[in-house]
């Protein structure tokens, strides 16, 4: 069901490009395009306080006002969508964890995997493992990067591992992980310039002695420990003299390319994946004066980059185009059932009585893991969620009473002498039971596969969690149909049944809240995403602090001082630098769901001309078909599900998109979705 959403759902804009000349790839002039990201950074933290050099630069170029994450709102499924330019209905790439038994090999430091569990796709290692196993078709669309580099580019990515070893499989030109520095030569060049190798390089190339790690290596890629609480495992957000995370090691990469890689190498395509602030997200929470911190760290590396561009004389030739992957919340349940609570010295503390007494500035939460595995099996689903024993005494949740949902636990039976908050429930050895329920963990919007695909059990599912107030936003695979309440995952670019075993049955999208306010900063969510750390802050969930991202390019091939209205998301990066640099005459651009950005781009010159591009924008609400009735909604409080809201029986949820006709094609942007129970 469409209707259109206010009283403004159809907007014209009178943005185009004149009819020009167009010109081949080989009478174009020199292009180089570097794209930085910016991991978990929020469009509202684009500030001049915050970030004063890219709030500058996003004003001297083009910027873009309405720019999008994909859901899942996560690294890894953003990290595709940049990869190929597509979603996970046609690149087969849902990122985060998958399940595949056949799959065989080591990680990036050397450790066997165990493929018959959930993997996390969080090396290059197990990423090359699991292409393997599908034939080089892990992801079923065509890279930028893979593209770049048969068209004869140079190409250079450094960051974050995982995210980037899937822009190019094969390994680009010039390669450098927090794990690993590829190929072998350029390993070599580094080290014979003095910079410090990645410490698990020696694992990809086992005959360079020199690679492994010395007595006196010190680490430049290491995280910086985090400042606890007295449970020794929960981050304390209120310690104001911890540092960010990561910045150290990202600015090691930054040191490298700017010193040597863009002066020297002059690659024509790079990426830098900046692991900050998201690192710090997780640890602190975006209110944290630490998150902060990492975006200020950030905003230096991208200002040195820009001067070196200029310093080198490049400026002219270079295009610069700076994302994110995602937003991010406050890890936090519903306050109704899980008050927020002050932090003193490491402690957290009881409430004052008083409301009066209740400063908001010293408030943080106390909840916020879901733990769904938890309550899908004492109502009796046979789910696995791939894990071992866990203790998270703290973030699993603090009621109003001060008790915890999850009491600490000790069964030497099934986790030895360790305490725990949950067991944990890995796969068994040896074939799924036919009922299995495989819970993939990712973070504010998780995937669940049902290996049988038996409907009656998916129906199920569906129902236990639109009674589950930890749940938010439902999609199930297309496969089976309308179900009461929830919406198809096709809505949501998730359905993909060219691959069926690797699809997922349902996804959804937790519980939160855009408004609620932590120390000044808007969104709260629950997430499900287990952490030795009891994260502070996450993302994934389809709402505004998550979908709503950075975005903005200047170079000479970029309109400048102008703000772009037109929905933009991570889908549209690909094409467009593939358009910039000439790539196989677009074809790259005409087998990819995202679009060239032709707004933002000047009418001339370098870049393709084509006649004037008209831009209609409609926002909707899609609603599904019937609504489910009948239900009990069961509150967080209780994973037994005896604590009920007898007065709410019924579900349904609403996807709030925006739909761009751009000269009669059109493209689809997810904007939030939410459950409405009544």
């Amino acid at each position: 069901m469409l209707h259109p959403k206010g009283r403004s759902a159809v907007l014209w804009l009178g943005l185009g490009l004149a009819l020009t000349q167009g010109c081949t790839a080989s009478d174009r002039p020199p292009r180089r395009v570097i794209l930085l990201l910016v991991d978990g950074f929020r469009a509202d933290m684009l500030t001049p306080v915050d970030a004063p050099r890219m709030h500058a630069l996003s004003r001297k170029g083009a910027r873009f006002d309405a720019h999008h994450s994909i859901f899942p709102c996560t690294t890894l499924t953003n990290a595709g969508a940049i990869a190929t330019g597509s979603y996970p209905q046609k690149s087969s790439w849902w990122g985060e964890k998958l399940y595949a038994p056949t799959a065989s090999g080591t990680n990036a430091k050397g450790a066997t995997v165990d493929f018959k569990q959930h993997i996390d796709v969080r090396d290059w290692a197990t990423l090359k493992a699991l292409d393997d196993a599908y034939n080089g078709q892990l992801a079923t669309a065509p890279t930028l990067f893979k593209t770049a580099k048969a068209a004869g580019l140079r190409t250079a990515i450094l960051g974050k591992p995982g995210a980037t070893f899937l822009q190019d499989m094969d390994f680009p030109t010039f390669f450098i992980d927090t794990d690993l520095a590829a190929p072998l030569a350029f390993a070599r060049e580094l080290q014979g310039r003095g910079y410090a190798l990645p410490p698990s390089t020696h694992v990809a190339f086992p005959d360079e002695e020199k690679f492994k790690p010395q007595d006196s290596y010190v680490n430049p890629y290491a995280p910086v420990p985090p400042r606890l609480l007295d449970d020794g495992i929960t981050a304390d957000p209120a310690e104001r003299d911890s540092r960010p995370s990561q910045t150290e090691a990202y600015a090691y990469f930054v040191k490298q390319y700017v010193e040597f890689i863009l002066p020297e190498k002059q690659p024509d395509l790079s990426f830098l994946w900046f692991n900050e602030p998201d690192a710090s997200l997780h640890t602190y929470g975006p209110a944290s004066p630490q998150y902060r911190a990492a975006i200020r760290a950030v905003d230096t590396w991208v200002g040195q980059i820009v001067d070196k561009v200029a310093e080198l004389g490049l400026a002219s030739t270079t295009d610069i185009i700076v994302t994110s992957d995602h937003g991010g919340v406050t890890v936090s349940g519903d306050p109704a059932h899980f008050p927020l609570r002050p932090i003193k010295n490491g402690r957290v503390q009881d409430r004052p009585a008083d409301p009066a007494d209740i400063d908001p500035k010293n408030l943080w939460s106390v909840s916020g893991q879901a733990m769904l595995v938890e309550p899908l099996r004492r109502a009796g689903f046979n789910a696995f969620n791939g894990r071992t024993c866990i203790y998270d005494p703290l973030m699993t949740g603090m009621k109003a009473d001060g008790s915890a949902v999850y009491a600490a636990k000790v069964d030497p039976a099934k986790c030895g002498a360790d305490r725990f908050t949950s067991s944990g429930f890995p796969l068994p050895t040896g074939n799924l039971p036919t009922d299995a329920v495989l819970i993939m963990e990712t973070a504010g919007g998780d995937f669940i596969h049902v290996p049988s695909h038996d409907a009656t059990l998916v129906a199920a599912l569906v129902r236990f969690l639109q009674e589950r107030a930890e749940v938010g936003a439902i999609f199930v695979n297309d496969v089976y149909g309308d179900l009461p309440g929830v919406l198809k995952m096709s809505a949501v670019f998730l359905n993909n049944n060219n691959v069926r075993s690797r699809a997922p049955d349902i996804a959804l999208s937790y519980w939160s809240d855009d408004n609620e306010q932590i120390f000044g900063v808007k969104g709260i969510g629950y997430h499900n995403k287990p952490s030795p750390r009891g994260m502070r802050g996450d993302h994934g969930a389809l709402d505004k602090r998550n979908v709503d991202i950075i975005g903005f390019a200047l170079g000479p091939d970029f309109r400048e001082g102008f703000a772009n209205d037109v929905p933009t998301a991570n889908v549209d990066i690909a094409p467009t630098i593939a358009h910039l640099l000439g790539l196989a005459d677009d074809s790259f651009v005409d087998t990819a769901d995202g679009r060239v950005l032709f707004e933002v781009l000047k009418s001339g010159g370098h870049t393709k001309g084509r006649q004037r591009t008209d831009y209609t924008v409609t926002e909707t609400v899609v609603e599904p078909a019937s609504v489910a009735t009948g239900l009990s909604l069961r509150l967080p409080t209780s994973p037994d599900g005896l604590d009920r809201d007898p007065s709410r029986t019924s579900y349904t949820m609403e996807l709030r998109v925006s739909d761009v006709l751009v000269s009669g094609r059109p493209y689809r942007y997810l904007d939030a979705a939410s459950a409405i129970r009544k």
